[in-house]
């Protein structure tokens, strides 16, 4: 349709410059007269009608110029147009950069620093930006800082002073001397912490509580029947075992805790207190307890037990019935201390040594020596 329009405009204009509706004169001299809707064409010497757009299409016979008469026209959309115009505008370009295995080894879905990602070991999957930081000696949130935030110790007591220790980064701190408020010195046997967090200490004779602001030992009760004590773990329940021998002694401490909860440690708070044990026999085997119990979360009481010569044994107490099941040599003597903390069973030695115990197997392996340590006994701290 617009083909049409054009070609009679143009023909229009090449009869109004080619023709003139003047009377011309025909061959004969005669004058040549056209209708009105014709003109004369000299060329091939005839009149000739007008040719152009019909009413159909709404072209009026006036100038182009005149706006006012100008023909409606409508021009049909193109089809393909249109829809090549509206893929452009509405397509999504979803473009994939292909991966390369070796920037994620680990499968964490964090990037190693080589590939511009922030994955300071792509070769552990528990190592990065988006974990949470615990006690392992081990930088686990990639920040630069090992355990940072995290009281990663345990308590442990020489003969004469109380420690905290590191097992991750093989470290002591000291805390305390093993003295009372009078100075005088304590002879503890061994350490436990209560669930409510007060770290109980053991003698043949009594029983102290420590004064961790003051920075010494508070008696608070009197002990008898305890024989040849030298260990004592404090279960889930505020429950207190003591392994003395072939024996496995029960204390109940609330009577105690409750006075330091509600009183505080003030030596006359506990005058004439005195705890009597229940005892019974470590029974299943000839145990004899070495230095040290423990019990751990799950409430699992632990004993190291000095019934082998060459070294100690690791073994399971029944804290009903006093049954004793072997767990395996632990390949080292003297383990006096035991503490559970961090999922993990640690044993310190009288020759100053730090060892990690298989809770399963029961082998021991060494994870520090401390020059000059003789460890006695070892308490988890409240943190752990």
């Amino acid at each position: 349709m617009k083909n049409a329009i054009v070609i009679a405009l143009c023909l229009v204009l090449t009869l109004a410059l080619s023709c003139s509706d003047d009377a011309p004169a025909g061959p004969d001299g005669n004058k040549i007269e056209c209708e009105d809707d014709q003109l004369y064409n000299p060329r091939t010497e005839e009149c000739v009608t007008i040719v152009g757009p019909t009413n159909d299409v709404g072209v009026d016979a006036v100038g182009a110029d005149d706006t006012s008469t100008r023909p409606d026209i409508e021009i049909e959309p193109d089809a393909e147009a249109d829809t090549v115009l509206e893929a452009d505008t509405e397509l999504e370009v979803d473009i994939e950069v292909p991966f390369d295995p070796e920037c994620d080894k680990d499968l964490d879905g964090i990037l190693s620093y080589e590939c511009g990602g922030n994955d300071c070991d792509d070769n552990d999957f528990l190592r990065s930006p988006e974990r949470a930081e615990v006690c392992n000696g081990v930088d686990d949130n990639c920040n630069g800082v090992i355990d940072d935030g995290l009281d990663c110790t345990f308590y442990a007591h020489t003969a004469t002073t109380l420690y905290k220790v590191n097992p991750f980064l093989g470290t002591t701190n000291k805390q305390a001397d093993l003295l009372d408020a009078a100075g005088t010195a304590v002879s503890l046997l061994d350490i436990d912490t209560h669930p409510r967090g007060s770290l109980y200490g053991i003698s043949r004779t009594a029983l102290f509580v420590f004064n961790d602001p003051e920075k010494y030992w508070v008696r608070v009760a009197a002990l008898s029947g305890v024989g040849d004590a030298n260990g004592m773990a404090i279960d889930n329940s505020g429950m207190a075992f003591i392994t003395a021998a072939g024996m496995l002694i029960t204390l109940d401490l609330s009577q105690v805790e409750e006075i330091v909860q509600t009183q505080g440690l003030a030596a006359s708070n506990f005058t004439g207190i005195t705890l009597s044990p229940v005892s019974s026999a470590i029974t299943g085997g000839e145990y004899y307890s070495s230095g040290d119990c423990v019990v751990n979360k799950s409430n699992t009481l632990f004993m190291t037990s000095k019934h082998d010569p060459t070294q100690d044994h690791l073994i399971t107490i029944d804290r009903v019935t006093g049954e004793g099941t072997e767990l395996g040599a632990i390949g080292f003597k003297q383990v006096f201390g035991l503490t559970a903390g961090w999922g993990q069973l640690f044993g310190t030695t009288l020759s100053g040594q730090l060892i990690g115990i298989d809770r399963t197997t029961a082998q021991g392996k060494l994870l520090h020596s401390f020059e000059n340590r003789r460890w006695f006994g070892t308490a988890s701290t409240p943190s752990r």
